[in-house]
């Protein structure tokens, strides 16, 4: 399978609170059987309400069964 730049994109309403911070040089190709690791982090800043937030990790590729998956986020704005 091969991702391409672009391949790794953040959706939905809170998307600005979570970021890709780590994630393979791209283009890259991950083997049959394979995987890669990707770190997305979480900032609620001052003033953040204190609920749960949610956005959507897509990852497209040429998988012709699969060529876009999305990875459920949420995280918790918590004070402290």
């Amino acid at each position: 399978m091969i991702l391409d730049a672009g391949a790794f994109k953040i959706t939905g309403d809170d998307k600005a609170r979570f970021k890709v911070i780590q994630s393979p040089n791209l283009p890259t190709t991950i083997p049959v059987g394979g995987s890669i690791d990707i770190k997305v982090g979480f900032n609620a800043s001052a003033g953040t309400a204190l609920d749960p937030k949610a956005a959507r990790l897509g990852i497209v590729s040429n998988d012709p069964d699969q060529p876009r998956v999305n990875v459920r986020l949420r995280g918790l704005a918590t004070t402290g």
